[in-house]
Formats: structure tokens, C-alpha cells, sequence
């Protein structure tokens, strides 16, 4: 990814300029469940990493959480932080986590195909379905009028399953249950299955999904950026992907709502929060904090916009 160690690079002359007795070292690890605790345990973690939402509670279960609540009040954040966080990066009134990231899933549209099914409204912005059926029409209407995909997933590396969770749970689907607060399979149900039939019908009753059945996500991608698919559901961090790999025009893009379901109208939201190795000093928490800082300030709003705006950091 040249691009992106570019940015990064960059990024860290710029800190270190600024502050010239923080050295910054890059490490390329990411947060994965099967590693983490390994290099937790042997003390080899980044000072500054970054996990998902639902990783927070494991690791201060586990105790490999750092303290950093002295942090966040000598920084200003303590105040700002909402319930919602709060209760997911804290335990004991001590705070392990800081916000990084956060996206919600929505209806991606294509407007060049929605105007050619005459579904853009003359102020340019779509006509969105606002409920799970509408988008079969919808979709239906595309498809006839282009002979393109009306809808389109992704299915390979897991995507399949994360995007058939928000569809299912506007069905009515419960993955899981807990009894006795341990957690028991539960999508052996009828609302399951309805929403499985919706994708069934969406291929072979209304053929408005591509005929392949494996779908990478480059390949969604590249569908939905060379007018072979007209929506989808996916999180904000598509824009970045279509507009600065693979050059589709922003003015092209609609966002909406995910449609509402027979039983439910929900979505998916998740993101990420800045973590700290339990092992790192004073002096590198407040590194980490200063660096935080820098990173995401309207300064290096220049330097992100070179490259492909990923704010993700790996590890440090």
C-alpha cells in the first residue's frame, strides 16, 4: 500500500518535527483475535494500537487494558465522551480506551443508473427505498431499464455474513441469545429463514443480483464504480475506496438510510478505539496522547488529502 505509507510517513516527520524527543517507530501488526493475545501476553504489543468495538471488554477482562483515565481528564476528553463509549471503553470508573472511529451502515447508490431507472429526483438526489420491499422494486426497475445489477453484496472473506446480519436483523433475526449470561446460537428461526428467502428471491425470482455467486470485495468495487450495480448496503469508508482507488466521482455517490424491514428498521454500526500496550510508561502514554492529537487535527488535513484519507492507524 504505497500510498498510504506515504501518508504515514510523512505524517510522522511532520510529529517528530514538532516534537523532535518523541521518536516514533512504525509497526505493521493489526488487531486480529488469533495474535493478539500471544503478543499481549509476551509483551511485544505496539505502544499505540487500535481495536475494534467489540474487542474492549475481552482485554480488560483479560487484563491487558492500560489505565489511561489520568489521560483523558488531563487531555480535555473526559466530558465528551458519550454513554455509549463510556460503557464500552471503561470498567470500574478507570477508562482503557480512547474513540478512534465510528461508521454506521447505510444504502449505497449509484446515481448514474438511478437516473437512468428514473429514480433521481431533479435536485439530483435519489429516490431511496425506504423499506426492504421498495428496494426490490427498485432494483427490479434498474435492472429492466439497464439490464445492470440492481443490488449487489459482497460474499468472499466474511463479507458475506457481516452484510446478511443487517438484513437479517431488520427481519427479525436474533444470532444470539444468553442465558445465564452465556451466549447460545439462536438464528435457527423462522425470521432467519425469511430473510435468507429475501436474498434467494433477490437472485432468482426478481434477477436483480449479479450472476456470479462469489463476489470479492475489489470486485464489488469495481461493479459498482464501471455502472454494473446500482445499490448496495456498506458502511462511509466505501467513498474513500471508490473515489481515490478506483476514481469514481463523488458526485456520483448517494447515501441513505438502510431500508426498514418486516419486523425491524436497524442498522449495523461499529469502528474503533485507540488502545495503549499494558507494558508502556508514562512518557510513552503521553506521547501517545500528543500524537493522537496530531494525527487527527485539521493540520494534517493537507497531508491526508494526498493520499487515501485512511485513518486507521496500524501500530506504533
Amino acid at each position: 500500500k504505497p500510498a498510504q505509507y506515504e501518508s504515514m510517513t510523512k505524517r510522522v516527520a511532520a510529529f517528530e518535527k514538532q516534537y523532535p524527543n518523541i521518536k516514533i517507530t512504525g509497526d505493521q501488526w493489526e488487531f486480529n483475535p488469533q495474535t493478539y493475545m500471544e503478543k499481549a501476553e509476551g509483551g511485544t504489543l505496539p505502544t499505540l494500537y487500535v481495536v475494534p468495538y467489540t474487542e474492549t471488554q475481552k482485554i480488560i477482562k483479560c487484563g491487558y487494558g492500560k489505565d489511561i483515565t489520568q489521560e483523558v481528564k488531563q487531555y480535555g476528553y473526559y466530558d465528551h465522551i458519550i454513554d455509549f463509549h463510556m460503557n464500552n471503553i471503561s470498567k470500574g470508573n478507570k477508562i482503557y480506551f480512547l474513540p478512534s472511529s465510528s461508521y454506521a451502515m447505510g444504502l449505497f447508490m449509484n446515481l448514474d443508473l438511478m437516473d437512468r431507472a428514473g429514480y433521481l429526483q431533479p435536485d439530483g438526489t435519489p429516490i431511496a427505498p425506504k423499506t426492504f420491499h421498495e428496494l426490490i422494486e427498485t432494483a427490479e426497475a434498474i435492472t429492466k431499464e439497464t439490464g445492470k445489477a440492481g443490488f449487489i453484496l459482497p460474499t468472499t472473506n466474511n463479507l458475506g455474513g457481516f452484510f446478511f446480519t443487517v438484513i437479517a436483523w431488520n427481519f427479525g433475526t436474533k444470532f444470539i441469545e444468553y442465558n445465564d449470561e452465556k451466549p447460545k446460537a439462536a438464528f435457527d428461526s423462522p425470521e432467519c429463514v425469511r430473510a435468507l428467502q429475501y436474498i434467494k428471491d433477490l437472485k432468482w425470482v426478481y434477477h436483480t443480483l449479479p450472476e456470479e455467486a462469489l463476489i470479492s470485495y475489489d470486485d464489488f468495487l469495481k461493479r459498482l464504480t464501471e455502472n454494473d450495480a446500482a445499490m448496495t448496503l456498506f458502511n462511509n469508508s466505501i467513498i474513500s475506496d471508490l473515489t481515490n482507488i478506483y476514481g469514481m466521482s463523488k458526485d456520483l455517490i448517494g447515501l441513505a438510510s438502510v431500508p426498514a424491514g418486516s419486523a425491524a428498521h436497524v442498522t449495523l454500526i461499529g469502528g474503533a478505539y485507540c488502545a495503549v500496550a499494558p507494558n508502556a510508561t508514562p512518557e510513552q502514554i503521553d506521547a501517545v496522547f500528543k500524537y493522537m492529537e496530531f494525527d487527527y487535527s485539521e493540520n494534517q488535513e493537507a497531508l491526508q488529502q494526498e493520499n487515501d484519507n485512511d485513518n486507521y492507524l496500524s501500530g506504533l
